[in-house]
């Protein structure tokens, strides 16, 4: 994937980029955020309304306007993060509930408690002015007794002790209501923060539909459900039909059902009409959906229940359907192909019934994961990395030989395969020679880890960024040659993807300078940092490789890495900084050479204490884990100045995607039963009262099965 990075400044990024899409298939440019878990500003950004408030009530009913129920849930609201709100009850309204015997299950949607204190980031529905949960689950926090707030994810439950993400709630709301400041939000007025019940009411409810929807018809298997798309994905080659129709097909290889696509009749918006037994694909042309928010697509099925003589339920599929958002987020995020072909494929599982995967992975992975790519098959394969798809939280088990374990694995269903991934490390040695206008990079696989099926090319115009290119090279070779032409500095790294779909950390980055294009600085080295009173003296040794610095940048930031304290360039190339006045703090600081041409990485970090303040703690280590069937162990050692210690696991080496979570407690080891099955990257880092939270632990990798 190569992303155009502003052809008229960078004409040398332009010939690039031309060079490598004879080579690489471009696609069009995509959201800059490729797999879209939004980041807490990113919510901030699609919500016109944040509040915090407690729910009093939650009543399913038929809105006859469009003929599909609805839950609303009524908040008191207790606080205003971002909007005006004039009325002190708020009422939500969620697509989907169920009436009588009749469902409409929306995956994704988040659940809530009557007497739940929440905080949920709000956007608009077009159609009515209502307000909707941005980003269904993604915009939803339960607040804790205990100070937090927590998000899980629709395949949490399953997950036991990694299920939830937490936030500490003081600093959060904090950061939450600068964030906020300098986003437009729409008036009162235009917005119907007390929308009417105006159909058939069901019962008022203790809780709202669960974010699992759980429901399957497991006479789907012997069945042929028709697919029929309308527009379909309109910034991609025709249309998105060939996406749908390999989608489709995906699901057709897994046994699940048949799917046939290439129906007579239009896709149309299936929230809007009586279910007919098909699943239509479309964008959002009944204004569910707001194009401003964070909600890329909606998903779900008509359901129609039955109890036997024991009283045990069974589903019968009606109809399904998926929708698109239509604004310019989703478009851009959606033009890339293989990202829309992924989404299908996605949403076409939870219009069949089935949840996201609790170990984070695969096709039902909760969130879009774009960068991974989809791989060169669209059959079962039971050598690969098994995606789990329970019909209810936690029954994920492949072992037993039955009916409903026919659709508990999409993707390979012998969970033992999964004890041969190990965790890669990263490409070695990456290098370059440059004759005339041919570029050639170079690197060694990497020493440790599975072998490589193919390696990610990066390039940024500065170091680290990926605005030049990000692509797979799609071979396992270790060279890569391309022609270039211009005159420009670019920044590459190299990482290693796995047949398992494992990414590794990124290679060293080395710097390429083209046609006569002067260099910029490398790093400064050797920073001190020395306090008097409430005065500050840095002082560093000047890079002895790279362009000349003709000044230098303070970066300075309240915990390792952050930049949040102070950033600015002192305008000199003097190797002394000194100032006087520097509040009390706690202040973690680094200093980068720049020049015309850019600005090196920066320099080792350190940490100075102006006033006495507290010292922050040190990073954990010695982190080890041991697992006995389905209960996890880990053990630790402290990490200097630790009052706490928050978890990260994630489904790839750094990620955090599975659990965030603070331990509350000092405590060096911590035991989890039922955890389930799957693969974790887990870490630690040390908390304490006067700062954020430490450097990360080493890494290890636990498999359960």
């Amino acid at each position: 994937m190569i992303m155009p990075f502003n052809t008229r400044t960078w004409p040398a990024v332009s010939a690039l980029l031309i060079a490598l899409a004879a080579l690489v298939n471009l696609a069009p440019p995509v959201y800059a955020d490729a797999a879209p878990k939004w980041t807490d500003q990113q919510l901030v950004g699609f919500s016109d309304v944040i509040v915090r408030g407690r729910v009093a009530r939650i009543i399913v009913a038929q809105d006859d306007r469009v003929g599909s129920p609805y839950t609303y849930v009524s908040l008191d609201v207790a606080d205003v993060l971002k909007g005006s709100v004039s009325d002190r009850r708020l009422v939500l309204k969620q697509l989907g509930g169920r009436i009588g015997a009749t469902a409409l299950e929306i995956a994704g949607q988040p659940s809530f408690s009557v007497g739940e204190d929440v905080l949920v980031f709000l956007e608009t529905r077009p159609r009515d002015r209502t307000l909707t949960v941005t980003a269904q689950w993604q915009g939803k926090f339960t607040v804790t007794t205990a100070g937090t707030a927590v998000r899980q994810d629709p395949a949490g439950a399953a997950r036991g002790i990694f299920s939830d993400e937490a936030r500490p709630l003081a600093e959060w709301l904090t950061q939450l209501r600068g964030d906020a400041g300098g986003s437009a939000a729409p008036s009162a007025g235009a917005i119907d923060v007390a929308p009417q019940v105006v159909g058939r009411a069901a019962l008022d409810a203790t809780s709202s539909v669960s974010a699992a929807a759980v429901w399957r018809d497991a006479n789907l298997a012997r069945q042929a459900v028709r697919v029929d798309g309308s527009l379909g994905q309109l910034a991609v080659q025709d249309n998105g039909e060939s996406q749908l129709r390999r989608a489709a097909d995906f699901w057709s290889a897994t046994g699940v059902t048949t799917l046939a696509t290439g129906g007579l009749q239009a896709g149309g918006c299936f929230t809007a009409r009586a279910p007919d037994g098909r699943i239509s694909v479309s964008p959002d042309t009944c204004d569910e959906l707001d194009p401003n928010g964070g909600t890329v697509s909606l998903s779900g099925g008509w359901v129609q229940y039955t109890a036997d003589a024991s009283g045990r339920e069974t589903a019968r599929f009606l109809g399904a359907g998926v929708i698109t958002n239509r604004g310019e987020t989703a478009t851009r995020l959606l033009a890339r192909p293989g990202c829309f072909e992924q989404l299908l494929r996605h949403d076409l599982g939870h219009a069949l019934g089935l949840l996201d995967s609790p170990d984070g992975a695969g096709v039902m992975s909760p969130t879009l994961q774009c960068s991974t790519g989809l791989g060169a098959t669209t059959t079962v394969n039971n050598a690969t990395r098994p995606t789990f798809v329970p019909l209810q939280p936690g029954a994920s088990s492949a072992r037993r030989v039955d009916a409903l374990d026919a659709v508990a694995c999409t993707v390979g269903c012998d969970i033992q395969s999964q004890a041969t991934i190990t965790s890669p490390a990263a490409p070695q040695g990456l290098s370059y020679t440059l004759s005339g206008s041919t570029l050639t990079l170079s690197w060694s696989v990497p020493l440790e880890g599975d072998a490589p099926a193919s390696y990610i090319i990066e390039a940024g115009s500065t170091s680290g960024a990926t605005d030049v290119a990000s692509f797979s090279t799609g071979s396992s070779n270790t060279s890569f040659v391309v022609t270039v032409g211009g005159s420009a500095v670019f920044y590459v790294r190299v990482k290693a993807r796995s047949a398992a779909g494992v990414v590794t950390p990124a290679s060293n980055e080395i710097i390429i300078a083209i046609g006569g294009a002067p260099l910029p600085p490398d790093a400064p080295t050797g920073l001190t940092a020395s306090a008097s009173g409430s005065s500050v003296t840095l002082q560093w040794t000047a890079p002895a490789t790279g362009g000349t610095p003709s000044s230098y940048i303070i970066e300075a930031g309240s915990n390792t890495g952050l930049l949040n304290l102070a950033n600015f360039s002192t305008g000199s190339s003097s190797t002394t900084f000194a100032t006087a006045g520097v509040p009390p703090g706690t202040y973690f600081v680094r200093v980068r050479a720049a020049n015309g041409t850019g600005t090196s990485a920066p320099s080792n970090e350190v940490v100075v204490i102006v006033g006495g303040a507290c010292v922050p703690p040190s990073a954990p280590s010695n982190l080890a884990a041991t697992t006995n069937g389905t209960t996890v162990s880990l053990t630790w050692t402290a990490g200097a100045n630790a009052s706490s210690y928050q978890l990260q696991a994630g489904s790839s080496p750094g990620a955090t995607n599975l659990v965030d979570v603070d331990l509350l407690s000092p405590a060096t080891s911590l035991t989890a039963a039922a955890v389930s099955p799957g693969t974790y990257f887990v870490r630690l880092r040390a908390k304490n009262a006067c700062s954020g939270l430490s450097g990360p632990s080493n890494e290890v990798l636990i498999i359960v099965r």
